[in-house]
């Protein structure tokens, strides 16, 4: 009974409402002259350290001595002081643990597995990824059964020092197949996860050679080998693609996503996409004229404006032309080589992945 008594109240407060002339708003006294205004206090905010700091290096190179021994002794000096995190590729993985724990965690991987420790190529993450550290080292791990997969090392400043801080395994969207090796064979690279990095066209104006687009297509990648289709994921997670991205064709952009195929055709669903400065990607095609394996450098005639020293690290994917994956022994003069990579103060290109033609 109380609650129709109360609902009759607010109908005809309301019907009231609606009758009454609104009270006009009162004149505001002017402001007192006297008023002192504080300085806004600045917040704290996190510088992220330089990369290039020798110290950095140094610790690179302990850790990868550590691994390479199996050394409980080594690791300890670059492990975390504070906390150590180990987790899986898209499946989760550790709270912060002990970092003695972690420790005993990293020897045992690198028990398990045949490591190759790579300080000098770089990592990647998609965008959604929140890494434990200001940055990390490339592994190539091979385990005793399956397929081999990348890690990432985490490496992070600390009050005092550079100190190893975790780990990530399962990587699997490094050295995809180009973009002409894909189309070739969609079915044998269907579901796979790779990363690419390529001009980024609209919808409205694609290459010709971009065939159909899949439904609800976002644009299209057009690489040094060919075009592919990119559909972005509809997740929470995604972060999507900024609102002038189409005024920017022809820039860089570096995907994330998995193989799909639509009748037949691959495509790239990508939960990952993002524009990359014009320095730190680069292609370039040539014929080998020098190969000189103690430096592990490749000197090429390019086929245009191109470096003309192309420097492979430990883990640079070299590709075979039946798309097998190769190494370094492979590459021989008189080859016409694509090489993907990053630019290098000294005109070089540091490769990430080498392509050989047939």
């Amino acid at each position: 009974m109380k609650r129709y008594f109360l609902f009759w109240c607010i109908v005809f407060l309301m019907g009231g409402c609606s009758r009454v002339v609104p009270t006009p708003l009162p004149t505001p006294e002017p402001l007192p002259t006297n008023i002192v205004v504080m300085t806004p206090i600045d917040l704290p905010t996190r510088t992220p350290p330089p990369l290039d700091e020798p110290q950095l290096l140094e610790l690179k190179k302990l850790l990868k001595r550590g691994l390479d021994e199996q050394s409980g002794d080594v690791l300890a000096n670059t492990i975390s002081f504070n906390k150590w995190v180990a987790s899986i590729y898209r499946q989760g993985g550790t709270p912060p643990i002990d970092p003695r724990r972690g420790l005993n965690l990293s020897l045992q991987f690198a028990k398990e597995n045949k490591l190759t420790i790579d300080i000098d190529r770089p990592t990647y993450e998609p965008r959604w990824s929140v890494p434990v550290g200001d940055t990390s080292v490339l592994v190539m791990a091979y385990p005793k059964e399956g397929e081999p997969y990348h890690a990432h090392l985490y490496i992070q400043r600390e009050p005092s020092a550079w100190r190893y801080t975790g780990i990530l395994t399962r990587i699997p969207y490094y050295d995809a197949p180009s973009v002409a090796q894909l189309l070739a064979n969609p079915t044998r690279y269907e579901g796979k996860e790779y990363m690419y990095v390529g001009a980024y066209q609209p919808k409205a104006t694609p290459p010709a050679n971009a065939g159909t687009a899949p439904e609800n297509a976002a644009f299209v990648l057009d690489t040094f080998s060919g075009a592919l289709w990119v559909k972005m994921l509809d997740a929470p997670y995604v972060d999507k693609l900024p609102p002038d991205a189409d005024s920017r064709a022809g820039q860089n952009v570096r995907v994330f996503g998995t193989i799909k195929l639509n009748n037949g055709v691959p495509y790239l669903e990508s939960d990952s996409a993002e524009f990359i400065p014009p320095n730190t990607w680069a292609h370039v095609q040539g014929i080998v004229e020098k190969v000189d394996a103690s430096t592990r450098t490749i000197t090429v005639k390019p086929n245009g404006s191109g470096a003309a020293t192309l420097k492979l690290t430990e883990t640079s994917f070299v590709s075979l032309p039946d798309a097998m994956r190769g190494s370094f022994p492979d590459v021989k003069t008189g080859q016409t080589v694509d090489a993907i990579g990053v630019p290098q103060q000294d005109g070089t290109l540091l490769v990430e992945e080498l392509f050989i033609g047939k």
